[in-house]
């Protein structure tokens, strides 16, 4: 993980942000280009998904909407922790 984040603070897409009172501990934070970045592949993959999709019927949509509703609370457990 060390090395992903060097690389990504090497590129200028996140910081690492020192805690003051206990050294041991770093935060990560985005730089703007980071963000902007982040945005341009946000935008690109809800495309992508838009053009898979597009040619659904609507219960298929509604398929895929209630199998997602189903796994969200998997995956919010992964990133509270």
């Amino acid at each position: 993980m060390s090395k992903l984040i060097d690389g990504l603070v090497t590129r200028g897409m996140v910081e690492r942000v020192p805690e003051a009172d206990d050294r041991r501990r770093v935060a990560l934070s985005l730089t703007s280009g980071g963000r902007r970045l982040l945005d341009v592949v946000h935008d690109a993959t809800q495309a992508h998904l838009s053009g898979l999709f597009e040619d659904l019927s609507a219960i298929e949509r509604a398929e895929i909407v209630a199998a997602m509703e189903l796994v969200s609370p998997l995956f919010s457990v992964l990133t509270s922790t």
